[in-house]
Parts: structure tokens; sequence; C-alpha cells
């Protein structure tokens, strides 16, 4: 781990961005066929559901709205897990592809089945996020939301560092409780801008919800995978900026990364 890393929301954010921008047609391409087949089980089980959920002959509005709401918190929980196991498949390969972009390779859209070898691994460790995060929304909203925080890593430690979901779920805990406060800002703000795509006509998803894996795998690399010996100085600020694909320090006047050679613009 860097220990001279800083939580940059601005700089994260922007760099997925730019990651997203500069392979677009590839990360469309993963997040459809991450997204279509997940969204079609959403679907299946709304309807299949909904028809139990018609009120009764006999039934009052009262009971018939208490099953309801009972109906309703295990739809979600069915619906939510049943997602996992979908998205599960894709999201190893998805991690990967963003981690070979940040290296300066070119990505397509067949990366998204580069992760089916540690399928079960990310599977059990988004199950365990999705399970604590849910016990947290069960208590209040807040604490679901910060425990998405502080498991903020699990999901590219299982991809990068290939650890079990049990170490990486200590190990992310263990990297961000001294900023839970700002990881849960940035897992919020990542979602809120990853799911504006919903706006366009529901399609815009496509585009806009791997923002989610490349926010996180920049936020990782400045974490777990720039080694500085010691802190940048001010002076140095001024005429460095990082590479945004490998993080190398380069000229702040530079169009391209003369480690990577990674465009800058």
């Amino acid at each position: 781990m860097n220990p001279n890393y800083q939580v940059r929301l601005g700089k994260w954010l922007s760099e997925g961005w730019t990651m997203l921008r500069q392979e677009w047609a590839a990360w469309t391409g993963i997040s459809a066929l991450t997204f279509i087949p997940a969204g079609f089980v959403y679907i299946m089980i709304q309807m299949l559901i909904g028809r139990s959920l018609q009120i009764g002959p006999n039934e009052s509005l009262t009971d018939y709205f208490l099953r309801s709401m009972e109906s309703s918190f295990a739809v979600n929980m069915l619906t939510q897990f049943a997602m996992v196991f979908i998205i599960a498949f894709f999201m190893g390969g998805a991690f990967r592809a963003a981690f070979r972009q940040i290296q300066g390779e070119s990505i397509s859209v067949s990366d998204a089945f580069s992760g089916v070898d540690i399928y079960v691994s990310v599977l059990v460790a988004m199950l365990s996020v999705s399970l604590f995060s849910m016990i947290g929304s069960m208590l209040c909203l807040f604490p679901g939301l910060i425990a998405q925080g502080l498991l903020y890593y699990v999901v590219p430690m299982v991809v990068r560092e290939n650890l079990p979901p049990l170490e990486a779920l200590k190990k992310s805990f263990e990297t961000t409780k001294s900023d839970w406060v700002m990881y849960t800002v940035l897992w919020i703000v990542t979602q809120v801008l990853a799911f504006l795509g919903i706006l366009l006509c529901g399609i815009g998803i496509f585009i806009t919800a791997p923002l989610i894996v490349t926010t996180t795998a920049a936020a990782y690399r400045d974490c777990f995978e720039i080694k500085t010996e010691e802190p940048i100085s001010r002076v140095d600020a001024l005429y460095s900026k990082s590479c945004i694909r490998c993080g190398a320090s380069i000229d702040v006047r530079a169009s391209f990364c003369d480690k990577c050679g990674a465009s800058q613009v």
C-alpha cells in the first residue's frame, strides 16, 4: 500500500471518466453484456411476484398493504441477490479490463469474459458486500451506505491480488476505515453519476455505468500500486502531474506519458 496516498475524489472521478471516454465502445459493450441479462432477470422476478400481490376477494386494504410491504422486502432481497449472480460473472473481466487500460493496453468487449476463472471468488465477495450493506440498511439507510464505503476495494482486491473474499473484506476495511466518510461519499457520487444514464431513455446506463469500475480502478492504483518514498513537495506539484493511466509523474505540460505513452488529453 502506498503510505502517502490521499483520497482524491475529483481526481479519481476525472480519471474514471477519461478512461470511459477513451474506450467508450468497449465499455459500452461490456456494460450491455452485464446489464441486459441482469435487467431481464429483474423484470421476470417482478412479473412473477407481481401476480401474487393481487388483492384477494375477501382481503381488506390494510391486510393487502401489510402483505405487499412484506412481499416487497422479500422481492427486493431476492432480486438483488439474483442480479449479483449475473453481474459477478462479468465484473471480474470488467476490472481486469480497467487495470489493463490503466497500464496503457487497449481493451475490447471480449474482456468481459476474462474473469471467468475468478467468478466464484468475485461472486462471494459481491454477495458479502451486498449482505453487509443490506444489514446496515435494515438498521438505517446510512449504515448501509457506510458499509459500501468501507468495503470499496473488496472486488478489485479479489481481482487484482487474487485474495480470498474474507481477506479482501478485512483488508478493504483496514484501508478505508480512517477515511470512511470520503469513501462513502465517493461511492454515493459514483453511483449517482453512473446511473444518470437511465434518464437517457434507459439505454444511457450502458454508457455511464462503467464509471463505477473505472473510478474504482483508478483509486485502487493510487492506493496500492503507486510507490513513493516521500510525499510530493508543493514545488514538484506545481510542475508535475500523474499520468491518467499508469500514474507516473510527468511534466505538467506533457500531452503524452513518457513511461506508457498514454495521451493526457
